[in-house]
This record gives structure tokens, sequence and C-alpha cells, in this order.
């Protein structure tokens, strides 16, 4: 595994584990309870999709296009979550960062 391919994976790791943590900040920070509430149940949305479906080494992991449909919807959905909880601008970069690397690694195949 050449460095580039190693970099964009560890870019990718850390960028679930921003979004499974900026979604249980956000479940304590947000300005009103339903928001709170809505931050958290997302959280163990992502999470579990992730787990079940997104890791490469579970029993019912997605492939291909199923795959990248799976991360473009949990990334969005964390977007989202985070425009509506944090400042634009941190919400904008992760959207460009996860974006990056999602091209990235389906460049590479990875």
């Amino acid at each position: 595994m050449t460095v580039l391919a190693s970099a964009i994976l560890l870019i990718r790791f850390l960028l679930e584990i921003t979004a499974l943590l900026g979604l249980l900040i956000g479940s304590f920070t947000a300005p009103t309870l339903l928001k709170k509430c809505l931050s958290f149940l997302a959280c163990l949305l992502v999470g579990f999709l992730w787990a079940r479906y997104g890791a490469p080494k579970s029993s019912q992991a997605l492939s291909s296009w199923g795959k990248l449909s799976l991360e473009v919807f949990l990334y969005s959905l964390t977007v989202f979550f985070f425009y509506m909880t944090y400042p634009a601008k941190w919400a904008t970069a992760f959207l460009l960062i996860a974006a990056l690397d999602l091209i990235a690694m389906y460049l590479l195949n990875l």
C-alpha cells in the first residue's frame, strides 16, 4: 500500500470518528431539545449503519455502488446536523474533506 493510499484511508477513518463525535457532542450542545434528541438518534444511526454495512470486515459489508451510496447518505446526514449545530465554516470544511476523500478513494479503488 502506498503512502498516498494510507493517507487517504487515515483521513477516512478520522472523518468517521469526527462524524460520530460531532453528532454525539451535538446531542449535548444543540440549541433545542428536539435537535439534541435528533442529533443523538443520528449518531446511533450512523454508528450502526457504518458498523453493519460499511465496515470492511462486516459479514454484511456493502461493495461498489451500495457502499458509495451508504457513504454519501451518512456523510450527508452528518453534514446536515453539523450545519444545524456548529458554525457553517466547520460543516463546510467537513463536507469538502469528505467529498475529496470519497473521490480519492474511488479513483484509487481503495
